[in-house]
């Protein structure tokens, strides 16, 4: 796209030569060769501040405020496209790119396994796609995600991040997407949402479209769906459109039936099983045969930090530390606990951002892991303690950490006493940073 053909349409200032859009970044550490920079005040920093740094760069050019003086950048022989909001102007060329292209656009909400749900769409479809990458699920996030598409894909795979209503409105704005798909609905950002209804509904926004030819969700969520034409799917009711039966899970992955087609997909998660149903559902929507891709299914490895398996001999490791929330949290617990023949311990940090609902939350998580068969419990956060007094007079061996340094030792020192087969989980949300306690095991053992 064309800086001066963007600054017409979307009524903002040019200075400098003409310059062509194909990439955005918003971090200046790191740079993006012919990427515009886009200059973003935020609640701790102000991006503008650091343009300076980006002069010599091998860049196209940036994105500022209309009151930034761009005299040092113009000697510089570099460009600048100002607008009032920087932010709502990246959203606005966002949607130009969107009009130029002609592939198909897949977008991915919901409140757990919406990452692994979009890169096992991704994986499956046929032909050219380009998809949501590292965390570029949010309100600017997406927008780069876009913008870096090649006009030729037939496929746009997006994921949306939210939290708070009106956010996926926003995404699905600029996306038009002509499928939308909930990987599951829990409780998540409570605080920001303010109570489940709102996560319904603010979820649901990935089926307003102008654009929508069909919707993939769970069954239980049937009643919310209010469009002509979509597809459920489910585990657990036979009066879903994609039935999903007898899932288990082993040391080779997870194993499961739709429609009296076995998968086996190398992932250790239940979750994996819905996923899978969603995929089917996209595909079946566009009048795709998926059972002629049941290989391709099955060549799928999954997501970094989503219940990934490291072997360590008797000891497996399961990395489920990217995030969580009670859905995921649910899954996590679920999966260790269908495991046999192994001594089954779970490691687990905080759920972040849960508001006034927090203790029940978390007590909620002590009550299953107290109906598991789950021997061993480590407990890590001043709000996994709520979860700590649901277990401390139960029949488990359960433990309760302040520190996550004491907690990895711990650990590391009663692990190498053990030498029958143990299969564990670590999980936790981002900001508890439960993947220090996996490296430290993986180093150390």
């Amino acid at each position: 796209m064309n800086s001066l053909e963007i600054a017409s349409k979307l009524n903002l200032i040019h200075e400098g030569k003409p310059f062509y859009i194909k990439d955005v970044f918003f971090d200046s550490r790191e740079p993006i060769k012919d990427a515009m920079f886009v200059a973003i005040k935020g609640e701790k920093t102000d991006g503008h501040l650091y343009i300076k740094n980006l002069l010599d760069e091998d860049i196209a050019g940036f994105l500022v405020r209309e009151d930034f003086d761009c005299k040092d950048v113009l000697a510089k022989g570099k460009s600048c496209l100002k607008a009032k909001d920087t932010i709502k102007a990246l959203q606005n060329i966002a949607s130009l790119k969107r009009e130029n292209l002609e592939g198909v656009v897949v977008a991915v909400a919901g409140s757990a396994g919406k990452t692994t749900t979009k890169e096992l769409i991704a994986h499956i479809l046929p032909g050219k796609v380009h998809k949501t990458y590292k965390n570029f699920n949010s309100q600017i996030g997406l927008p780069k995600v876009v913008i870096s598409a090649e006009s030729d894909i037939d496929y746009l795979v997006l994921e949306m991040g939210a939290t708070a209503l009106k956010d996926v409105e926003k995404l699905t704005n600029i996306a038009k997407q002509h499928i939308g798909v909930i990987s599951s609905i829990g409780e998540e950002h409570l605080e920001s949402f303010g109570s489940i209804e709102n996560v319904v509904k603010g979820n649901f926004e990935v089926f307003d479209s102008p654009n929508l030819i069909s919707g993939v969700y769970p069954k239980a969520f049937h009643s919310f769906y209010k469009k002509e034409y979509g597809l459920s799917f489910c585990r657990f009711r036979d009066d879903a459109d994609i039935k999903i039966k007898n899932v288990y899970v082993d040391e080779k992955g997870t194993h499961f039936e739709i429609m009296d087609v076995s998968f086996t997909i190398p992932v250790l998660s239940v979750g994996i099983a819905e996923s899978v149903g969603a995929a089917v559902g996209v595909l079946s929507s566009l009048d795709i045969d998926w059972r002629e891709l049941k290989d391709k299914f099955e060549s799928f490895k999954g997501v970094q930090g989503r219940m990934q398996l490291i072997d360590k001999g008797f000891l497996k490791i399961v990395d489920d530390t990217y995030n969580a929330n009670p859905a995921s949290m649910k899954n996590a617990i679920v999966t260790l606990d269908s495991f046999k023949a192994f001594n089954k311990i779970i490691v687990l940090g905080d759920m972040l951002e849960m508001g006034a609902y927090s203790k029940a939350l978390h007590e909620k998580v002590g009550a299953m892991l107290k109906a598991s068969h789950i021997d061993t419990i480590y407990l890590y956060g001043k709000d996994m303690k709520y979860a700590y007094d649901v277990l401390r007079f139960s029949n488990k061996e359960v433990f309760y950490f302040e520190n996550q340094e004491e907690l990895s030792s711990c650990l590391v020192k009663s692990l190498k006493q053990k030498t029958d087969n143990t299969m564990l989980l670590v999980k936790g949300s981002r900001g508890m940073y439960m993947e220090n306690v996996v490296r430290e095991l993986v180093n150390r053992l």
